[in-house]
């Protein structure tokens, strides 16, 4: 067995560049060969100039923006497509789009470039990982080494070509091909020596090595293995200063190259670039600091949107904390909130979700709560309160020492419940503050904070993926939207009258004051969410669909997910979560410890009068029966 290779470049170069790209989306346009402008003429001996020339028209009339930078991506996985993995999960979580280029076969280089030998050699790719992201907008692509399987016979090369093309595509919608660099022939032949067979000419195109479609300049890690390249030159930052508006590019990677743990090559150590992210990395510098900001030049007019600007202000605690390949997923998967009214099964949905091994959700942090003045020094404070005067015991409608403290103190309270102790609370809140220079007043600031309070607690879990409550905000979704683009939004519903009978009967000091407002409040939630949710990942789901049918129930969400399922999703109970282990106890405890049950399906039947539910009905009915609950038939008079 070949030994694995270690890579020589620190993986957090990569996913700090695709956060330089979306920090820089507004200017930077990240597209795949599917997007050119194709119309069926192509001659890839030409390197497709009359596809060129129709986009060079498209910026010329202004169909194509000339304000934007236009950038094409291409993986070829070569070896170690586990790390091919973690860069597209990274991508998909930016909202990135990438050229993914992968073998049929895959066969050991070395055997056959010192004793002429073909020999196959295992070649793990993910395919359901490949398939979710041409769903997505990828371009799954073809990458050839059909000259080499064939031992540089070119006939027979062509066959292969054939029976590879026809293989992937029954998995993808193969288009694109780009031949492997590979071991050369003893007459010099490589990969890219093949012609296209006339019967795939019109199926397949060539987009580079030897012939390409043309870009204003391209960059290529190509050769980083220390055998063929300057590697001197081939920092990505110094190339992605040359882009300009209005130009098309490409960037070629190999993430068999990245790794963390990596291993250092004498050829890179001699590199001056190198040597500096090395040292970078080393001293905790991440984002921004290695790829600013100013490597692009924006065109009058063009400036960043507000959205997600927060990104660039932090380094990733789970990626340091935590350097393995399989953990790259740990930072850029995105977050999970869970919206619902006031005892609507939104704690049970969060725990039985916590229950899966690669997700970590907390419960709620109101951390946008008006009461709150900021998530600085106020709550720096209120620490020092907690600690000095027994505070770790208030809880909604209780009484502290120090009133002004109380709404600071319940958020401490619930962090400790998220399995955020206060003294790393403490440690977070004033390292946000410094990336900052703020006092966390701000809803984008406190933003910053959650994802930090996110990304820890899913560390601490060794879970991939992070989320919270955010109950009655999930009606104002665009908002959260504007800073979580690519969060998952699940809205759990359920029956509004239950909802009220549980509020009016045991939640005065926050629940509704009496049926109509109950009725009122239900309706506008709802209807809140779903128009606030437009062009975001939303899905509803009902409690009691959820405590009825739960397997049927959640596998689809879990598919929407996009996680695996996970057998201990329908056994919570018996999985630990922060919120029932926590010494602040949540309110739901006693509720959640127990199995998935349906007991408190209906309870409005026996908790509110004929009367109440009649009133209730009149106001909400119609979004009742919208959302499949029967409206009650009062008993007929004797």
């Amino acid at each position: 067995m070949q030994k694995k290779r270690d890579g020589a470049i620190p993986f957090e170069f990569l996913l700090d560049f695709f956060r330089f790209l979306y920090r820089n989306r507004d200017l930077i346009e990240v597209i795949t060969y599917a997007d050119l402008c194709w119309q069926g003429d192509e001659n890839y001996e030409e390197h497709y100039i009359d596809e060129w020339k129709r986009w060079k028209e498209g910026l010329k009339s202004g169909r194509i923006d000339r304000s934007k930078i236009y950038l094409l991506i291409q993986h070829d996985v070569d070896n170690n497509p586990d790390r091919t993995t973690a860069a597209i999960e990274a991508e998909r979580s930016f909202g990135l789009r990438s050229n993914v280029m992968i073998f049929n076969e895959a066969l050991e280089r070395v055997t056959l470039a010192k004793q002429g030998i073909v020999r196959k050699k295992p070649y793990p790719i993910c395919y359901e990982t490949l398939k979710q992201a041409e769903r997505e907008g990828f371009v799954i692509g073809y990458h050839s080494n059909a000259v080499e399987r064939a031992e540089f016979d070119l006939d027979k090369a062509q066959e292969i070509l054939r029976s590879d093309y026809a293989r992937l595509k029954e998995e993808f919608n193969i288009e694109f091909f780009s031949p492997h660099g590979g071991v050369r022939g003893a007459d010099g032949q490589s990969n890219a020596a093949i012609e296209l067979p006339p019967d795939l000419r019109s199926k397949l195109k060539w987009v580079h090595n030897r012939h390409t479609v043309r870009v204003d300049g391209g960059y290529s890690d190509g050769g980083m293995n220390g055998q063929r390249v300057d590697v001197a030159s081939r920092d990505p930052r110094r190339f992605i200063e040359t882009m300009r508006p209005g130009g098309r590019y490409r960037i070629l990677l190999h993430p068999q190259y990245y790794a963390t743990p990596y291993s250092e090559t004498a050829r890179l150590a001699s590199a001056k670039w190198y040597q500096e992210i090395i040292a970078m990395y080393g001293r905790g510098e991440w984002g921004e600091a290695v790829w600013p900001d100013t490597l692009v030049r924006k065109p009058r007019g063009v400036r960043s949107k507000g959205r997600g600007t927060w990104l660039k202000r932090f380094a990733d605690v789970a990626l340091r904390n935590n350097p393995t390949v399989d953990k790259y997923k740990q930072a850029c998967s995105p977050p999970v909130f869970i919206g619902g009214d006031g005892r609507s099964g939104t704690t049970l949905a969060s725990v039985i979700l916590d229950s899966h091994s690669e997700m970590a959700i907390g419960p709620e942090l109101h951390f946008n709560g008006k009461k709150l003045p900021n998530l600085g020094p106020y709550i720096m404070r209120c620490l020092v309160a907690r600690s000095t005067k027994g505070g770790s015991s208030v809880r909604h409608g209780s009484r502290t020492d120090d009133e002004d403290a109380k709404p600071g103190i319940q958020f401490i309270n619930r962090c400790s419940r998220a399995g955020i102790s206060p003294n790393s609370l403490r440690d977070i809140i004033r390292r946000v503050s410094q990336e900052r220079n703020s006092d966390i007043e701000s809803f984008e600031d406190r933003c910053a904070l959650v994802e930090r309070l996110g990304q820890y607690a899913a560390r601490e879990s060794r879970a991939s993926r992070w989320g919270f409550k955010i109950m009655r905000e999930v009606k104002n979704l665009t908002r959260y939207g504007g800073m979580w683009p690519e969060a998952c939004y699940l809205h759990v519903i359920r029956d509004g009258r239950d909802v009220a009978a549980s509020q009016l009967a045991e939640h005065g000091s926050w629940g509704y004051r009496d049926i109509e407002a109950a009725a009122e409040g239900w309706v506008a939630l709802v209807e809140g969410a779903r128009s606030s949710s437009a062009g975001l990942k939303y899905r509803e789901v009902r409690y009691e669909d959820i405590v009825s049918s739960p397997r049927e129930t959640l596998g689809p969400i879990m598919n929407w997910l996009g996680e695996g399922w996970q057998e201990a999703l329908l056994s919570h109970q018996e999985n630990e979560h922060s919120v029932v282990s926590s010494s602040v106890a949540h309110p739901s405890k006693a509720q959640v410890a127990q199995p998935i049950n349906g007991t408190s399906v209906g309870r409005y039947k026996r908790d509110l009068s004929p009367e109440e539910i009649a009133r209730f009905d009149a106001i909400a009915g119609d979004l009742l029966v919208n959302l499949g609950y029967d409206l009650h038939e009062p008993a007929g008079e004797c």
